[in-house]
Formats: structure tokens, C-alpha cells, sequence
């Protein structure tokens, strides 16, 4: 586990949590552009869990939670389901759990012609969406507009291709 504090990142609190070693020397950016995210979105009192794992863990998940039998890149678990989640300056409030598959991400950036780090990136971002109460079904376009925007603004608008 990692805990390391952005100094701008106000009061938040990100649990970093890998089953792989390696997938924090390979991406140690990781919970500083998280804490970036949250700064972009004016969130300043959150607590999130992010686990980076392989394909079996999140396929597990996926099965257990969304009756799905196959591996994902992502899930997003919100602890307050179906609407946005509220901010309180004074207390920290626990926002949920963000899980990545470092494995279905690498193969998505290679199928998609992009670095593992944009990939990455966008995963979090999506991630963070999930968490505010954003959905696919009832806003996917908005959503995808905001991750794109996001992006932008927090790579300096690295010229690459976000689906």
C-alpha cells in the first residue's frame, strides 16, 4: 500500500493498493495524477481506494457484481449508488473503490494504438466519473466529453486519440 500526499490535494486520501509489485515501478505517477483528478474537479475531501490487479481478480469482480464472466479494464464502486456524490470541506467523506487490470489496460492501449500511460490516464479519469455518479447509460456522450476534457487539461492536451 501507498499513501503519499499530493500538497494540493487538499484533504483527500487515496488508498494504492497493487497485487503486483511491479505495477508501481512501472506506474509510480499513479496516485499523483489522482490526486490531480480530484484538484481538476474541485474535490478536496475524499477518501478512494484504487487496486491495480491482474485479469483473474477483476474478472472475478465483474462476475460477482455485474453478472459479467470475463475480464474488464475497470470497475467503479461508489459508495453512495446512483447520484452524485456530495462534498463536505469539513469531513472526510469515503467516495469508493476504483479497480484497474493492468493486463486488459496494456492490451487495450496496444488494440488502440496508444501509451499505456494515456490508457492509464483515461482509466482513472473514468474512474473518478464513475465515483461523482456519472453513467454510461444515461450520459455516456457527457461523460466521455468530460474525460476527454479532463484529460486535455491535466496532460496538456498530449495529442492522442481517446475513445
Amino acid at each position: 500500500m501507498v499513501e503519499d500526499k499530493d500538497p494540493g490535494s487538499g484533504n483527500n486520501h487515496i488508498e494504492l493498493t497493487s497485487e503486483d509489485p511491479e505495477y508501481l515501478v512501472k506506474y509510480p505517477w499513479i496516485e499523483n495524477f489522482l490526486h490531480q483528478i480530484l484538484k481538476h474537479q474541485g474535490i478536496t475531501s475524499w477518501e478512494l481506494s484504487l487496486l491495480l490487479c491482474p485479469n483473474d481478480t477483476i474478472e472475478k469482480l465483474n462476475s460477482q457484481y455485474r453478472s459479467k464472466n470475463r475480464p474488464t479494464d475497470i470497475l467503479s464502486f461508489s459508495q453512495i449508488e446512483g447520484s452524485a456524490v456530495p462534498f463536505s470541506p469539513l469531513e472526510l467523506l469515503y467516495a469508493g473503490d476504483i479497480v484497474i487490470s493492468i493486463p486488459y489496460m496494456e492490451k487495450n492501449a496496444m488494440e488502440n494504438n496508444v501509451s499505456e500511460e494515456a490508457e492509464l490516464k483515461t482509466l482513472l479519469i473514468h474512474g473518478v466519473l464513475h465515483l461523482l455518479g456519472m453513467d454510461h447509460t444515461e450520459d455516456d456522450t457527457q461523460m466521455l466529453d468530460l474525460q476527454k476534457q479532463i484529460y486535455t487539461d491535466l496532460t496538456k492536451g498530449d495529442q492522442i486519440e481517446l475513445y
